[in-house]
């Protein structure tokens, strides 16, 4: 009887625990198609809002809860729209000079991307309004520029996850 009763209770256990998870995607039941529509560029980066856009359709694909369709096809049932209204570099990594003991150089950077988007449904009506920040760290190796790029791109693909994720799980 008692081994009946724990034997009972164990799987009790066992299920309500479980009760908390879910298995499969958690995405809006009425929204299967996402496109990226128009961003703006208010920042003084030349092609943000290119390399956002081409992050955030990366991003899409890479989470698999939403399919990736081409803003003027006209088969998406939701579409993220946004302004980029800056970006920022500050230092966040030193090191000691080799030649002068008592002087520090700045080794590590940090680029932030702002982005305020919107999901909106073809009629327009909008779904969600939200603000992401993403950053990417970068050195200052033999190029400067291509690194400053790299960090770019870096921090606009941790903002645009950031993005992806709330869309799918922000329900």
């Amino acid at each position: 009887m008692i081994k009946k009763l724990l034997t009972s209770f164990a799987l009790a256990l066992a299920l309500v625990s479980c009760s908390g998870y879910q298995i499969g995607n958690m995405g809006h039941p009425q929204i299967k198609r996402v496109s990226v529509g128009q961003l703006k560029n208010l920042s003084d980066e030349p092609r943000l809002a290119l390399i956002v856009m081409d992050k955030l359709k990366e991003a899409i694909r890479q989470d698999g809860t939403y399919e990736l369709v081409n803003a003027g096809e006209g088969r998406a049932d939701a579409i993220i729209q946004g302004t980029i209204p800056q970006f920022s570099y500050r230092k966040v990594g030193f090191s000691r000079d080799d030649e002068e003991k008592k002087k520090y150089r700045v080794n590590n950077y940090r680029a932030t991307v702002k982005f305020d988007y919107e999901v909106v449904t073809p009629k327009k009506l909008v779904i969600q309004k939200f603000s992401m920040t993403g950053n990417g760290d970068f050195s200052d190796g033999v190029s400067i520029e291509q690194n400053r790029r790299e960090g770019l791109e870096r921090a606009a693909y941790s903002m645009a996850t950031k993005v992806v994720t709330q869309l799918a799980e922000g329900w």
